[in-house]
């Protein structure tokens, strides 16, 4: 017996070893984006080997930058393609997302990044049809969880995020094109398919006002804008128990457009940014500041002071202490500090995340 038991020692011991060793050969790449590097509006990939500080740049014609698996997931404008972009400089064609015969395709990640889903678009003469497929980052295991219409109400179906442990996805029904001239992300009737069993169940308050929402540590934070234009109220769903709360707006004269909701892992706070917009007959000024909402105790306060710019924030960083911020037409990385509303620069181009190879 002491023979057997000493051996299974052994066994753990060089099993613990050889995760440690795994462990210890895995590369983290920061990405980070620099826009618009010429005339043509050719965008530079960066890649930051943290481990030895080796940086690999691509030129690419692209947007909608999102880390998947092992590379850079984004749309190739030139070519009308999906495509990725590896760390050791290839470039190529997406394994198995690309656009066919549709019109247009939208994707989404999971929080862990063990799955995808894409939504493409079809135009024909009876009205629009989206299909939406779910998949692992292998592609090998591929379901079409959705086939919607053809529509004659141009509306379309958007993923927009997962559930906890991946049990369901969140879609919504928006009018075609409409949200692509918002400078925020805007949703107007948010549902449940449940990837178990197939069923399809609206989320609390859905539908809604065509305004900006996020889901996460299983919250629905909506936004909606006030009837005298001060601002947005907060709409908070737990998805959970059912229970709905509301945060006053602050008050905050014609700031009209709100969005990039984003909450922070442990659920207990949010960041978002409230645009105000003046056009007069030349140009439109734009005056943005961050809002922070408090989910424990249900308020909101400004953050920061208005900046001539939209903003958009990134991540949660500093154990939710500090967010990352991009600004348009800006290319950086700058981050926001909770306690005091300072912003810092800590990057010259935008940062992407991190890739673990």
């Amino acid at each position: 017996m002491k023979i057997k038991y000493y051996c299974l020692i052994l066994i753990l011991f060089f099993l613990t070893l050889s995760n440690i060793h795994a462990q210890q050969n895995r590369v983290n790449w920061e990405v980070y984006i620099e826009y618009d590097i010429d005339t043509l509006g050719t965008d530079r990939v960066q890649f930051l080997n943290l481990q030895d500080g080796e940086l690999v740049s691509i030129a690419v014609d692209g947007e909608r930058y999102t880390l998947f698996s092992n590379y850079v997931l984004y749309f190739d404008r030139s070519i009308r393609a999906v495509r990725i972009a590896r760390p050791d400089g290839l470039v190529e064609a997406h394994p198995f997302i690309q656009l066919g015969a549709a019109r247009r395709v939208d994707w989404i990640v999971s929080e862990d990044k063990r799955l995808i889903a894409w939504t493409l678009t079809y135009d024909s003469a009876n009205g629009l049809t989206t299909v939406t497929t779910v998949s692992n980052p292998s592609g090998n295991d591929q379901n079409l969880i959705l086939s919607d219409g053809p529509r004659t109400d141009g509306a379309r179906i958007l993923p927009v995020a997962f559930t906890v442990e991946n049990s369901a996805i969140i879609l919504d029904s928006q009018p075609d094109s409409i949200g692509d001239l918002a400078p925020y992300q805007q949703y107007a009737s948010l549902f449940q398919l449940s990837l178990i069993d197939g069923s399809i169940t609206p989320l609390l308050g859905e539908p809604s006002c065509f305004c900006a929402a996020s889901l996460r540590a299983g919250q629905l934070i909506r936004l909606s804008v006030t009837s005298d234009f001060t601002g947005f109220d907060v709409n908070v769903y737990d998805l959970v128990t059912g229970e709905a709360r509301l945060i006053q707006s602050i008050g905050l004269v014609n700031y009209t457009q709100g969005g990039d909701i984003l909450i922070s892992p442990d659920g207990r706070q949010a960041i978002y940014a409230l645009s105000q917009v003046e056009i007069n007959s030349t140009e439109a000024s734009v005056r943005t500041v961050l809002m922070l909402i408090n989910l424990e105790t249900f308020s909101q306060t400004q953050l920061t002071e208005p900046r001539n710019s939209y903003i958009y924030p990134m991540n949660w960083t500093e154990d939710n202490t500090s967010v990352l911020i991009t600004i348009p037409d800006n290319n950086g990385t700058w981050k926001v500090n909770l306690s005091t509303g300072e912003l810092t620069t800590i990057a010259k181009a935008t940062y992407i995340g991190t890739l673990i190879l």
